[in-house]
């Protein structure tokens, strides 16, 4: 079931990556990069974003069909070591984690630290790992895909300040 989970996500960010044509179910990574951005992008612009991240699940395991399908313990206890796996191979200088609520409660906390990024009275929450002496914050956001985090003008600042972005 993994292997057929790695195969489904990764099919899918390449299609939306080389073929978008406002497909309703694709428009969560379309979300996240204006966000980023905080403008549409062209098709050049859209292959060189997602050429140039790691996109990962961190739940290895199929939740089920539908939205806000409760997830057993087990599965969330799983995912933690695959997770520092890919910490540990890739060391990312940046994380941003879809998920305020479930996700950023059952992420691992492996003596980290907790940090937040305010903006007009708006705060995000940043969970800082260190992983082979190297910090990687966490920046946790509401997934693009609900009707708060699909607002991408709104949490463009945010995304900006996290990543150190200069004016895009």
């Amino acid at each position: 079931m993994r292997e057929e989970c790695f195969t489904q996500t990764e099919d899918v960010v390449e299609h939306f990556r080389d073929d978008y044509n406002g497909e309703k179910y694709l428009q969560t990574y379309l979300c996240f990069e204006r966000a980023i951005y905080g403008r549409a992008l062209t098709q050049e612009e859209r292959e060189e974003f997602w050429n140039g991240i790691i996109f990962y699940n961190y739940l290895q395991y199929s939740a089920g069909s539908g939205s806000r399908v409760p997830i057993s313990t087990e599965y969330w206890d799983k995912s933690a070591d695959p997770f520092k796996e890919v910490l540990e191979t890739y060391m990312p200088d940046r994380i941003i984690a879809w998920g305020i609520g479930e996700l950023y409660a059952n992420l691992p906390d492996w003596g980290g630290k907790a940090s937040i990024i305010e903006i007009d009275g708006t705060a995000l929450d940043v969970w800082i790992y260190t992983i082979k002496d190297k910090e990687i914050p966490v920046m946790v956001v509401y997934h693009p895909s609900t009707p708060v985090g699909k607002n991408w003008s709104r949490w463009h600042p945010f995304y900006k300040k996290f990543l150190n972005l200069p004016q895009l």
